[in-house]
């Protein structure tokens, strides 16, 4: 469907005035959306990559009060018996309802890169630290300047599709000669402003190049500049995994009693594993 075909089945005139009035009302449907982004290439690129993690994508899609994708949220790490304990993903992408039609299809290409691509930091899988964990959040794969580069990207195409569709506010600050200028938004991505003095000596000393310049990109789940967000999701990550790890423990430590020698054995060398993890990581939550 080309920008032309879609905006006719909105208007009732052909006007230039009525072409740019039906972008600035607020969206409605998520298939609304989806119309607009396969629109260009760059659109079906990004819904083409949600689709292969979920056909059923758009489903997930509920209005709030701001964006955001909800795939990397704590709090998911709960025992069950079968699993091991392992790391449950619940994934929703929240899209601001109050946005008009062109911000909204360029915010919905935005939280699909992150749903497409974004991978979910296991703490009982390699080194879990607060540095990986806030770089691969901002800087890596399906992270903050990823999607944000998509969304400039797909808000530059539909502008070029058509001529009355609003110019992206934010894109404009870092496009030169069209070109996305990645460096100077990597570097905004660690711009505290009056959150500097609330950063840990921890975050300080992994991101030396944070600064007290005004914030330019703010979580939508937390409302914080990125570092500190996902320092705090960091933390409440970090906490529920411990939570995990004591469960283990006491599964582990109740199947050893009961087992013979050589299966016994197998546990006790479990036990070894998860005391390991918690020295390494749960300072001031003791072991059952």
């Amino acid at each position: 469907m080309t920008a032309a075909i879609f905006l006719a089945t909105f208007l009732n005139s052909a006007s230039t005035f009525a072409a740019t009035h039906i972008w600035f009302q607020p969206w409605s449907s998520t298939h609304e959306l989806a119309d607009v982004l396969a629109s260009v290439p760059e659109g079906r690129a990004v819904l083409d990559a949600a689709k292969k993690v979920d056909p059923h994508f758009l489903d997930l899609v509920e209005p709030d009060n701001s964006s955001f994708t909800e795939n990397t949220v704590a709090g998911t790490y709960k025992p069950f018996e079968g699993d091991g304990g392992r790391l449950r993903q619940k994934t929703k992408i929240h899209l601001k309802r109050k946005l008009p039609l062109s911000d909204a299809a360029a915010d919905l290409s935005h939280e699909l890169l992150h749903f497409a691509k974004r991978k979910l930091l296991d703490p009982f899988e390699g080194e879990f630290e607060l540095k990986k964990y806030v770089l691969q959040g901002i800087e890596g794969e399906g992270g903050e300047l990823e999607a944000f580069e998509n969304e400039c990207k797909v808000a530059a195409a539909l502008e070029k599709s058509d001529p009355a569709f609003p110019r992206h506010r934010y894109c404009e600050r870092y496009s030169k000669d069209g070109i996305f200028q990645k460096e100077k938004a990597r570097s905004d991505y660690y711009a505290l402003g009056k959150w500097m003095p609330n950063a840990d000596t921890a975050l300080k000393t992994a991101f030396p190049s944070m600064n007290d310049q005004p914030v330019a990109f703010s979580s939508g789940m937390s409302g914080k500049p990125y570092p500190i967000s996902f320092a705090e999701e960091f933390a409440r990550a970090r906490k529920a995994a411990c939570e995990t790890n004591r469960w283990r423990f006491r599964v582990a430590a109740e199947k050893t009693k009961r087992r013979k020698h050589a299966v016994a054995d197998m546990y006790i060398a479990e036990l070894e594993k998860i005391r390991g993890f918690h020295t390494k990581n749960c300072r001031g939550i003791p072991l059952p």
